[in-house]
């Protein structure tokens, strides 16, 4: 979560200050709050929506200016959800709001009058009987379980906008502009039933589960003659198990094939959003708007390979084509499932906080666990949030006084709907984004859940330092068991250099934890590392690789800590102590291999630690390339009193921003082996070193020497790509 600068645009600024405008004059009903509704037209119906903030809306009024009250219906509305009203105001007077919030006072009764319209579209549980005929969905509208209702351009879908995507019921209700007479053939396409009505009677009736391929070329329809004119239209859409593909289709008059019913051919009740909410008598108000930025679809079965599941983005066609495919997959019994994928949306919140108090709070819950709090001078700014899941989540905004206590507050549900504009986890520059909102936000109170979905975006992150707040918020509050391990172990990385101590308690929780033979051995390997290089203890580093090559929990631990008892040794200036340690383990690594080719392998496979750790060193991937030392470590730790086991190590340490690290393996070559063929490479890695040190004329003094002695060297041309 962040903060940035947010400047509202003209029109927004106009409808802020005729909504001020409109607060100076009296206040027309009892009630808490209002909304002024701005450029509304003067028509039999419209529409308009607003968020209820969790404030009461069933005592709702629509007034004008004059005081009248104007007819009005509820629609639909949800608590902290969107508000659907329709108005008529044709006879309205001035500046129109609807007042709404609890209070006292009569109000008078509010004329007779029905709404029309069009194109309105909601979705509910799928009722019994839906399947064999359209009357449960019809009746459905007048329940109050519905999933939602909104207004669409065009009958047509391919998810359920408002709720699941199986087991339910879609109705359409609208009125379709005829402009040219003539014979039409309407018909429908879809995944199981579906039924139109034209002017309330049944038209087309296409009942029970079936694949939509069945009627895309107009199977299931019907040819009337329409006169120039308007026309009620009612579709009618239940779905089971199968994909939720619908759409209406026609072919007009003098015209061939078969094609959607477009947008144009309906008419359209004219929407508007309400403005900003007032409080009366001008007290403090807590409201806020929110908009979806972007998504980031992290599938981890597919590395990123992730797909958008947005079926309303589309073309229809398209989209019923790819069904077809489905059903013909489904029919030959192939399995549809799709992999999991994590979905991430970045969400805008926009402040719409009046009559604050100067030194006053305004406090965020987004509904996920985390929390934020801004002064009362930050109030203008927007609030970006990422969701992990979903949804929905219902975010709570409190504002309170000077003196802490809550003055009001405001819940909205935040649901969240796929994006055509996604990204995947190979989108570098997005994920990096996405990360560093994340660490921005205050995760102490997230919720496990979105702290692991938060950890599939974070764990990319290379940079320690970078994710550190979010390290210490999931390993506070988690401990380093279970899915908070690779937190853990992030963590202790980043405090083996700061905290030595602390490190060492974690990577002894870790090291007991570790679900894998090679994690536990790399963990108590870390704790060795610790005491020795860090602590600078080598007694005590010797006695704790002494005790667990005895006592180690495997054989693997067991293994990595006679490989830390040489090097104690190799620390200490005793090189043959030092290579008898090492030998020993080397004896155990051909030990195992049985055969001649087994044998001959192990040389081999060195080579290839030796590519893989330069590869993941050089592409910054440096947790991959930890564990490959290890491993190598393991498997041939002689190779420490050569080159390319330590050169590599230093490698290594240097990425990790350790330069006494690695100088003390490069110093290690340089003694054994003054002679080393890796010398200008060493002495070149030893004057970053020093650099990093501040130790500049050391650093200097070797970066000269590499230009100097090795001028046609690799090291020498990399010295001068770099300068000093």
């Amino acid at each position: 979560m962040k903060i940035v600068n947010c400047q509202l645009s003209i029109v927004n600024c106009l409808a802020v200050l005729l909504s001020v405008a409109a607060a100076g004059e009296d206040w027309k009903v009892q009630r808490e709050y209002r909304r002024v509704l701005t450029g509304i037209p003067r028509e039999d119906t419209v529409v308009f929506s607003f968020c209820d903030g969790g404030h009461p809306t069933n005592d709702l009024v629509v007034m004008d200016a004059a005081g009248t009250r104007l007819p009005a219906a509820f629609l639909w509305g949800k608590h902290g959800g969107t508000t659907w009203i329709a108005t008529s105001t044709s006879k309205a007077q001035g500046d129109i709001a609807v007042y709404y919030g609890g209070g006292a006072g009569n109000v008078p009764p509010a004329p007779a009058w029905t709404p029309k319209l069009s194109l309105l579209l909601y979705t509910i549980p799928m009722p019994a009987g839906a399947l064999e005929k359209f009357n449960p969905i019809a009746a459905g509208f007048k329940r109050e379980n519905l999933y939602g209702i909104g207004f669409v351009d065009k009958i047509w879908h391919g998810a359920n906008p408002f709720g699941p995507d199986t087991h339910f019921a879609s109705g359409y209700i609208g009125y379709l502009n005829v402009e040219q007479g003539g014979q039409y053939r309407i018909f429908t396409a879809s995944c199981d039933a579906s039924y139109v009505l034209l002017d309330g009677k049944p038209l087309v009736s296409w009942p029970g589960t079936h694949d939509v391929g069945g009627g895309l070329v107009g199977q299931h329809g019907a040819t009337v003659h329409l006169n120039k004119g308007q026309y009620k239209i009612e579709y009618y859409h239940a779905v089971a198990e199968g994909e939720p593909f619908m759409i209406l289709g026609w072919t007009p008059p003098g015209e061939k094939g078969y094609k959607l019913v477009p947008d144009s051919a309906y008419w359209h009740t004219p929407k508007f959003k309400a403005g900003p909410p007032e409080r009366r008598g001008g007290g403090p108000v807590a409201a806020f708007d929110w908009a979806q930025v972007d998504q980031l679809l992290h599938d981890k079965d597919r590395s990123g390979q992730a797909e958008s599941k947005s079926h309303l983005v589309k073309d229809p066609e398209e989209e019923a084509k790819e069904r077809k495919e489905r059903w013909e997959k489904r029919d030959r019994k192939e399995d549809l499932k799709r992999d999991p994928t994590y979905q991430f949306t970045h969400v805008a919140f926009t402040s719409q906080c009046r009559n604050l108090a100067t030194r006053g709070k305004v406090l965020w819950d987004f509904g996920d666990g985390i929390r934020a709090d801004f002064s009362a001078t930050e109030v203008k700014r927007a609030v970006e949030h990422i969701y992990a899941g979903k949804g929905p989540f219902t975010c709570t905004m409190r504002v309170a006084g000077e003196d802490g206590k809550e003055t009001d507050r405001y819940a909205g549900v935040v649901t969240l709907s796929p994006m055509e504009k996604n990204w995947t986890i190979q989108d570098t520059k997005a994920v990096k984004e996405y990360v560093a909102d994340i660490v921005a936000s205050d995760c102490s109170t997230a919720t496990a859940a979105v702290m692991d979905a938060y950890w599939e975006l974070v764990e990319t992150e290379e940079n320690v330092e970078r994710i550190a707040p979010f390290l210490e918020a999931y390993v506070t509050r988690f401990g380093a068991k279970g899915s908070s391990w690779f937190p853990a172990d992030r963590l202790a990385l980043l405090l083996s250099v700061k905290s030595p101590e602390r490190a060492l308690k974690i990577y002894t929780e870790l090291a007991a934890s570790s679900a894998s033979a090679i994690e536990a051995a790399r963990c108590q390997m870390e704790r060795i590392e610790i005491m020795l290089h860090k602590l600078k203890d080598p007694a005590r580093a010797l006695a704790e690789a002494e005790r667990l090559k005895v006592n180690g929990s495997c054989g693997e631990v067991r293994r990595i800590a006679a490989v830390k008892v040489g090097d104690v040794y190799r620390m200490q200036g005793d090189f043959e102590k030092a290579e008898a340690a090492y030998r020993a383990v080397q004896e155990i690594t051909y030990s195992h291999a049985t055969t001649k080719d087994e044998k001959s392998a192990i040389p081999v496979r060195q080579g290839g630690f030796l590519e893989t750790v330069a590869s993941h060193v050089q592409k910054g991937h440096l947790r991959a390339a930890r564990e490959a030392l290890v491993r190598w470590a393991m498997e041939d730790p002689i190779g420490y009193l050569g080159g390319d086991l330590p050169l590599m190590t230093a490698k290594y340490f240097d990425k990790m921003g350790e330069p006494d690290r690695a100088l003390f393996e490069l110093e290690t070559i340089s003694k054994i082996n003054p002679l080393s063929p890796y010398l200008p490479d060493i002495e070149l890695l030893m004057s970053r070193a020093y650099k990093k040190k501040s130790d500049y004329n050391k650093a200097r003094g070797l970066y000269d020497k590499v230009l100097r002695e090795y001028p046609k060297s690799r090291a020498a041309q990399q010295a001068i790509h770099e300068g000093f």
